[in-house]
């Protein structure tokens, strides 16, 4: 799912969102326990996607727009096999 599907309504700004998901996507990847992808368009098939991860997962989820569903650049998460008994 892309990360503006993981906002919350309550959210008083998509800074807010970018503030508190963002740093948790990144840990969870480091962790093995997602994968991130970015794609040209969502939705796109998993394998068009390209890895994301480290620093540069870092930056692209500090970005306001991303927390947006007009966001020029996509990014999926998907849990993987290591990321099931906790997610």
């Amino acid at each position: 799912m892309p990360p503006w599907e993981l906002g919350w309504p309550e959210a008083l700004s998509r800074q807010e969102v970018a503030d508190v998901l963002g740093p948790g996507l990144v840990s969870l990847a480091a962790r093995g326990f997602i994968e991130v992808r970015r794609f040209p368009s969502w939705p796109e098939p998993w394998e068009h996607g390209l890895p994301v991860a480290g620093d540069e997962l870092l930056a692209a989820t500090a970005r306001i727009e991303l927390w947006s569903d007009s966001a020029r650049m996509h990014l999926a998460a998907q849990i993987t096999d290591a990321g099931v008994p906790y997610l």
